[in-house]
């Protein structure tokens, strides 16, 4: 059985030796004011961000997430409630950008600033009028234990709100901002069980390695390593890298198989080290293993596993 060979391929590797390469992902998830796709100048900074970086920085405009894309979150079942999934976006998330000029963007300043775990990746972009003096309820609330922890965690500039006026030489400033944080980040760092953003990295890595990967053997290869998650975490964190179009999954039958997108399947989220004998984990020689293994010994057992990748190289080319 593939299981069989995906169980040998992970066995008796250290966590310990785990690292995570945060370099790999840019997602920017991005809060804030209204975004109305009809207007031709948009009237708030968050829809001035996406419409300049549209034409002025194309590469860092596809890694934007946008709240509205996540809508259906409730609908999918996989989540109660608002305060835990955006809290999930936050963790996998390189910077979580937070434009401070709506009431609903005072809620989630609030949902932010009560995850210190979170601290280090919030950016909170507000007009000067919103936090000039410093005495505003706003500042000496959220903005301020904010800023206490993380330096230049809050970023004003001048921005009319009223008229929406759109100032390319704010928005030049804006992003140069926004950059030199991303280049700040730290690029590789340990392995940590509890940090659920490391999680959802080392799930995409298992994708990435075994596809076409189903549910059951991704949790087999977790309990591998003494991670062991309920069910319903599992296939939150998995609906969760879907809907961030990170993984892709395919039916055959009754059966669901994971993928990577085609343009991620050579990323490497996860560095796992050497197994406990020392020697190295090679991960391109493992992945040739375990299609080999797929193709040429388990063809006759695994007809539809090999349908979906059949399909998933003829859709992906």
């Amino acid at each position: 059985m593939y299981e069989e060979t995906i169980k040998e391929t992970f066995k008796n590797l250290d966590v310990e030796n785990f690292s995570v390469n945060n370099s790999t992902l840019d997602l920017i998830f991005v809060c804030g004011g209204l975004v109305d796709v009809r207007e031709a100048i948009p009237s708030s900074m968050r829809g001035q961000l996406y419409a300049y970086t549209s034409s002025e920085h194309g590469e860092f405009h596809k890694s934007l997430r946008m709240a509205e894309s996540f809508k259906d979150y409730i609908e999918s079942g996989q989540y109660d409630d608002l305060l835990h999934f955006e809290h999930d976006i936050a963790k996998i998330s390189s910077q979580v950008l937070l434009f401070l000029e709506s009431p609903g963007s005072l809620v989630e300043l609030g949902i932010f600033s009560s995850f210190e775990n979170l601290y280090d990746k919030i950016c909170v972009i507000a007009p000067e009028n919103h936090v000039e003096g410093e005495d505003s309820f706003i500042f000496l609330g959220p903005l301020k234990r904010i800023s206490s922890y993380v330096n230049n965690a809050v970023l004003t500039y001048p921005y009319d709100s009223e008229n929406g006026k759109f100032d390319k030489d704010v928005w030049k400033e804006i992003c140069e901002d926004i950059f030199d944080r991303l280049k700040s980040k730290i690029k590789v760092e340990k392995f940590r069980k509890d940090d659920d953003g490391h999680l959802c990295m080392l799930i995409l890595e298992i994708i990435n390695i075994c596809f076409p990967v189903q549910l059951s053997e991704i949790d087999l290869v977790l309990s591998l390593f003494l991670i062991n998650i309920p069910q319903k975490r599992l296939s939150q964190l998995i609906y969760l890298l879907s809907t961030l179009e990170l993984i892709q999954k395919k039916k055959r039958s009754t059966n669901s198989y994971f993928l990577p997108l085609k343009k991620l399947e050579s990323d490497t989220y996860i560095k796992f080290g050497s197994y406990v004998d020392k020697k190295p984990f090679d991960k391109t020689k493992n992945k040739i293993k375990l299609r080999q293994e797929l193709v040429l010994k388990l063809k006759d057992k695994e007809q539809r596993r090999l349908s979906v990748l059949a399909k998933y190289g003829e859709e992906n080319v």
